[in-house]
């Protein structure tokens, strides 16, 4: 992997220029004079289906982009193939144009590693802006369905009491999750059930149609607030989090694999080689609503911790997933049984 880029096509220098530059204007007060390229329309592309902790946490972002934007927002739930459906959309997008998408790797890293050449886009190609936020995949069961502790969902799995887990795809980050529980953390399941993303399978989960589901922790969170959900086990976190202090980690439980897989980072991506006026004025954009000191005390009364990355940052958490998880084991393993 050629160490001159961030995200395949994007050169490090430029994208540390853009970060430098951008700070620069902002020191002066000039971040977004009229010398900024005039967006009429900003595109923002969710990958995932509504209803969901992604789908709701940037909406929410976005209400605070809107005002210091003083244009249209468009915002479309395109999900489909492990988030990278939505992702190709982005990669089709002019230089020029003012569309964004965000995503979760690793989580994507595994989708698009899990389809190999048959991937509709390289997120690497994509031009990185920004991130956000972190997030933790959870595996959590109904708040009716009796089962209280991982070690009880254990038990049902091992007497057949169970047979079913649920997760938000099929053949990407979700499923090879589940074959990491069943391989490194002693949970024998049957079958697997894939469904469109984490509203999806949540609700799935809320009805009993699974006895539980991994889905991500703003997710989560959502159900616990509306007493339909019951968290068991939080993974890709070695300490307890908020929100869910009584729920123990994989990590305290034994099981320290999980974290390399299940603690996604939130970002924001433009178009391939992204022209450099936009992309400038974009990550200046970005970075002050996610540093606001009143946004992140709004976001936060809300439920949602907001957390900035630098595009150099973004770029190179995507390039050490691709490099950490392309010889994981159990990804080898689920492409074989594909």
């Amino acid at each position: 992997m050629n160490n001159g880029t961030v995200c395949g096509g994007v050169n490090r220098r430029l994208v540390l220029t853009g970060v430098a530059s951008a700070l620069a204007l902002a020191s002066t007060g000039q971040a977004f004079s009229q010398s900024a390229p005039t967006i009429r329309r900003l595109e923002v592309i969710i990958p995932l289906s509504a209803g969901g902790g992604s789908d709701i946490m940037v909406r929410q972002l976005m209400e605070h982009v809107r005002p210091r934007l003083s244009s249209q927002i468009a915002i479309s739930n395109v999900p489909g193939d492990g988030s990278l459906l939505g992702l190709s959309r982005v990669a089709r997008a002019r230089p020029d144009e003012a569309m964004i998408g965000v995503h979760n790797p690793p989580n994507t890293v595994l989708s698009q590693l899990a389809r190999g050449t048959s991937a509709p886009v390289d997120i690497r190609t994509l031009t990185p802006l920004g991130g956000f936020g972190r997030t933790f995949t959870v595996l959590a069961t109904s708040a009716k369905s009796g089962i209280e502790t991982y070690q009880q969902l254990q038990e049902a799995y091992e007497t057949g009491a169970q047979r079913l887990l649920g997760g938000t795809d099929r053949a990407g980050s979700s499923e090879l999750t589940a074959e990491l529980l069943r391989s490194d953390a002693e949970l024998g399941f049957a079958e697997y059930v894939a469904y469109d993303g984490s509203g999806a399978g949540n609700a799935a989960i809320a009805r009993n149609e699974v006895p539980a589901g991994l889905a991500s922790y703003d997710a989560v969170i959502d159900g616990m607030a509306s007493g339909t959900l019951r968290p068991l086990l939080v993974l890709g976190n070695v300490e307890r989090v908020a929100g869910m202090p009584d729920t123990p980690t994989a990590a305290e439980l034994g099981y320290p694999s999980m974290a390399e897989v299940a603690a996604p980072i939130r970002v924001i991506v433009g178009p391939p080689n992204m022209e450099p006026a936009l992309r400038d004025h974009l990550i200046a954009l970005f970075r002050d609503v996610v540093t606001d000191a009143n946004v992140i005390t709004t976001m936060g009364e809300a439920g949602i911790k907001l957390e900035y990355m630098a595009p150099e940052v973004v770029g190179e958490a995507i390039n050490g997933a691709f490099s950490k998880l392309e010889t994981l084991p159990a990804l080898q393993q689920l492409l074989e049984r594909k």
